[in-house]
């Protein structure tokens, strides 16, 4: 399986995990708050930041309501989803110049999710590295064609879609030539209940599709993306908000500065952590080890010339005799010199 490459970073098995802060609509349509999240992202160490754009009118028809999505009691005075994704949520393509050096100067990789081919020429304008696909675009499959001719790296989350669509738009990518992809498990739940997240699809991702995969993760905690790293993932995306308790549809499942500090060291732990298939000792190990493991000892005083007998020995530290294993091999042989209690027994001691 071949790594991908984006910017500096290579993202694949044996890389470190790639890890994604996503600010999405968490900034609140405030310049300043979108700032702070950018230096949180910073601060703890992520990879990259992403950002989405879109117009209101390229993802929903005029007739789209709030109620239809569960949100017109978060903006009762917004009736149409057009209006609420322009008005409360949508980033203004003002801010992106700015932000995006910001996450560059941090010495981060800034992206996005375009979801229109507009959107996606924005951030090529931008120099953006790669492109993000969000769920739901995942059946759009002329949007994912064109994507492709940009012939920039393709991070596809996988949320909403069964198997078989996961499969079209994997086709439907490489059929444009494209082979810079990474796949995201996703379950498209806010927030996602542990037991619903079904990690154990990102190996099966992986065979299917021989590509990295990584995982979207919108649970609330972070064991869940501990987890996924140590199956191996090899991309982390979360959402990040300065405070939970804000209103807005991506708060309360966003990790908050510290639980994103938090995530960062994990995951690195974790990745130093995994090693190789082959067992190895460690130098600390080896030099320990002379003093916890066992030795054949003497439980009593044997005389020279005598017999040893199974009730004359015992096995305790240190480990720097014979070897308990060896302590058949010793019973019945016969001593060379007086042997004190608790003398370790020695190969010169027997006859």
């Amino acid at each position: 399986m071949g790594g991908v490459r984006i910017s500096d970073r290579a993202i694949g098995p044996g890389h470190p995990c790639f890890v994604v802060a996503e600010i999405g609509t968490n900034h609140d349509r405030n310049i300043q708050t979108a700032r702070t999240l950018i230096d949180a992202a910073a601060t703890a160490g992520v990879d990259a930041v992403k950002f989405q754009f879109y117009h209101g009118e390229d993802v929903v028809t005029p007739r789209a309501t709030a109620g239809e999505y569960g949100l017109h009691r978060m903006y009762p005075g917004l009736h149409r989803m057009v209006d609420i994704y322009n008005g409360r949520l949508r980033t203004p393509r003002a801010w992106f110049p700015e932000l995006s050096d910001r996450v560059r100067r941090l010495g981060m990789i800034p992206f996005a999710a375009p979801h229109c081919i507009d959107c996606a020429q924005f951030a090529v304008s931008l120099g953006m590295p790669a492109f993000k696909v969000a769920s739901v675009e995942i059946t759009n499959l002329q949007f994912l064609e064109a994507l492709a001719a940009f012939r920039k790296p393709i991070i596809l989350s996988t949320g909403f879609a069964t198997s078989r669509e996961i499969a079209e738009a994997v086709r439907a990518v490489r059929r444009a030539g494209h082979s810079k992809l990474i796949l995201l498990h996703c379950v498209s739940d806010y927030p996602t209940r542990p037991q619903d997240v079904n990690l154990q699809f990102i190996q099966t991702l992986r065979r299917r599709f021989g590509a990295p995969v990584g995982f979207s993760d919108h649970t609330t905690g972070l064991a869940v993306s501990f987890a996924a790293v140590a199956l191996g993932a090899s991309v982390i995306e979360r959402h990040v908000t300065l405070d939970r308790n804000r209103s807005g549809p991506d708060h309360p499942f966003a990790l908050e500065p510290q639980m994103l500090v938090e995530l960062v060291r994990g995951i690195r732990d974790i990745h130093r952590a995994m090693g190789k298939a082959a067992k190895k000792l460690t130098a600390s190990e080896r030099d320990k080890r002379k003093l916890f493991f066992r030795s054949i000892v003497a439980s009593r005083h044997i005389p020279r010339g005598q017999k040893i007998r199974a009730a004359d020995l015992d096995l305790k530290r240190p480990g720097t005799g014979l070897p308990p294993k060896m302590l058949r091999t010793v019973i019945g042989r016969r001593v060379r010199r007086d042997i004190r209690q608790y003398d370790l027994i020695e190969t010169g001691t027997l006859v």
